[in-house]
């Protein structure tokens, strides 16, 4: 090889070097803004940095990173006296968080503190009187639920539940509805009135 082939070779190969070091960096920074759960805080020593899915100041997560909303149901009648997941079919967004469509959950990527908001909107034209509930389950498991007391024949009316949950990686969260009246309640399919809200804070 003519000496200054091995020359344009040599400068070739260190470039490509470069390139992949380069690269590395990347996928390494790319790794580390999205694993928070693996990271200690303490070691944050800058005002303010975005990493890892949130907002740190003095080492101190001040939130962020993780954002869902999904709404809707795919059915639209419960009988009375069952446990039933809410199949909510409409997702608006789910940012930092995953939404598993098969099993109607949201599944947690950053560990954190969760502020998580479901409604249910019941109608019910076949009988008045008994609870209905709106219930928050975490990783398969009753949390907490939210209840009223329903009206006459022919009444519609939504009830919610609110809740600020520690989560790590993997966990999920569902939401299920169940009634007392007596008689077949529905449950309406809208984005706006039967939907699962939940933000990293």
């Amino acid at each position: 090889m003519k000496p200054e082939d091995q020359k344009l070779l040599d400068d070739t190969v260190k470039q490509v070097d470069t390139l992949a070091s380069s690269m590395k960096n990347l996928s390494d920074l790319h790794d580390q803004f999205f694993r928070i759960n693996q990271i200690d805080k303490s070691e944050f020593q800058n005002p303010i940095s975005l990493l890892n899915g949130g907002f740190f100041r003095n080492g101190v997560s001040i939130g962020g990173g993780a954002v869902g909303r999904v709404g809707g149901s795919a059915i639209t009648t419960m009988a009375t006296a069952t446990t039933t997941k809410i199949p909510f079919n409409t997702k608006t967004f789910a940012d930092g968080i995953t939404w598993d469509a098969s099993n109607h959950r949201f599944v947690v990527t950053f560990s954190g503190k969760y502020l998580i908001t479901a409604q249910i909107n019941w109608y019910n034209n076949n009988a008045g009187g008994g609870n209905y509930y709106v219930i928050l389950y975490k990783n398969g498991v009753q949390n907490s639920y939210g209840m009223f007391l329903g009206g006459a024949i022919n009444f519609q009316q939504s009830n919610s539940i609110s809740d600020i949950l520690d989560l790590v990686e993997g966990d999920y969260i569902e939401v299920f509805g169940t009634q007392g009246s007596g008689a077949v309640a529905g449950v309406y399919n809208d984005t706006n009135q039967t939907f699962l809200a939940i933000t990293r804070v």
